[in-house]
């Protein structure tokens, strides 16, 4: 079985995104079953900027959505010059490419709401009307779609139509290996070399600097707790400035910028209370977020606000905390309760750590789409 892999980002150039982290493990899962794979990664790197300034040597004074727009036809060119004929099944990560190519056999893994976020980002022009069409051409042309949570599977069948029988959801999976528990005097050695403070209850945020992380309101929720509870945000992103104005006056809370994937582990083992305070926000909500997954593996105590694909993996109280979005009063009790009594929350991140083992390895991810490719192949679609 010969699979080319296709994707508009290459993890290469933004380790931190989730869909780039399925990407990585997805490879890498294949690779172990002995699968001939073949990858064409879109880069968005020095190399290619220079090619677009030279085309468009005007680029830096457009605005976003023309920068965008420019963008997305480079991929598509890319993609266009791509001969795939020699693979038995195309696999692709998000909508762009499937729109520049040709196979009978492609098969779809859905991330996101890719239209109705250029459209909330970047409102209604040519940009959102190319991606439109991009995405529903797309969809038509997938002879399956792993969608990586029920809203996805939801959305695809409410807006373009697509049959049921021809969607599988499988959700986000993480490396149990990579991510996993470890004792009190490993969690204070991290915390030594990682130079964060020794003798505090660690909160971590690991999120996009986005509007829809509801991040805002972990910083609302410290302002309320005392000096010995400590918020780390770790990420990138377009509200960096705004939240570390928010957090200004607050010594409890320490915004840091993007730390690689392959090096993430460690924060997340060195903290206490992984928390993820997701919203809805234009009508478009978290799937099944890689950093719950990943604090689950670590056997951490998970607090989730109860939106999108986390209420379908939390089950509240038993492997992780589900609490109400937009609520700093909600997000600061709970943590303040977890401190307090801590050893009675322990069987938590106990249950959180079989739960992933279970239903999220990567590996198992893997072998669950390797039967969709041979399905494909047989013609079941």
């Amino acid at each position: 079985m010969k699979i080319a892999l296709l994707s508009s980002t290459d993890y290469r150039d933004a380790p931190l995104s989730g869909k780039n982290v399925h990407q990585f493990l997805l490879e890498k899962a294949l690779k172990q079953q002995n699968i001939d794979i073949h990858t064409y990664y879109y880069r968005w790197n020095i190399r290619q900027k220079v090619k677009i300034l030279l085309c468009h040597p005007h680029y830096k004074f457009l605005d976003r959505p023309t920068r965008k727009l420019i963008r997305i036809n480079d991929i598509i060119n890319f993609f266009d010059r791509i001969g795939l004929e020699e693979y038995h099944i195309v696999h692709a990560q998000d909508v762009i490419p499937i729109y520049a190519v040709k196979h009978p056999r492609i098969i779809l893994t859905l991330h996101g709401y890719y239209f109705r976020e250029i459209l909330r980002d970047y409102g209604e022009n040519t940009l959102s009307r190319l991606v439109k069409k991009i995405e529903e051409e797309s969809v038509k042309k997938a002879a399956h779609i792993i969608a990586v949570d029920k809203g996805r599977k939801k959305y695809l069948m409410e807006v373009y139509g697509y049959p049921e029988k021809n969607i599988t959801v499988i959700p986000n999976a993480v490396d149990i290996d990579k991510f996993s528990p470890v004792s009190e005097e490993e969690k204070i050695f991290l915390r030594k070399k990682l130079r964060l403070p020794l003798n505090t209850f660690i909160v971590l945020i690991p999120a996009r600097y986005s509007r829809e992380k509801g991040l805002e309101y972990a910083i609302e929720a410290a302002k309320k707790l005392g000096k010995n509870i400590h918020f780390i945000f770790i990420g990138i992103g377009p509200l960096k400035k705004e939240l570390i104005n928010l957090a200004q006056d607050l010594p409890s809370v320490s915004i840091k910028g993007p730390i690689p994937h392959n090096k993430i582990d460690k924060w997340y083992k060195a903290s206490d209370i992984i928390l993820i305070p997701s919203i809805k926000y234009e009508g478009i909500e978290e799937a099944t977020s890689l950093s719950m997954l990943e604090g689950m593996a670590c056997g951490k105590i998970v607090v989730c606000t109860d939106v999108g694909g986390m209420r379908e993996v939390i089950k509240d109280g038993v492997n992780g905390i589900l609490i109400p979005q937009k609520d700093p009063e909600a997000i600061g009790n709970i943590i303040l309760n977890v401190y307090r009594h801590y050893g009675r929350f322990k069987s938590i991140g106990l249950e959180a750590r079989k739960y992933v083992l279970k239903y999220h390895s990567y590996l198992d991810q893997a072998k669950k789409i390797v039967e969709i490719y041979k399905k494909v192949l047989r013609g079941d679609r």
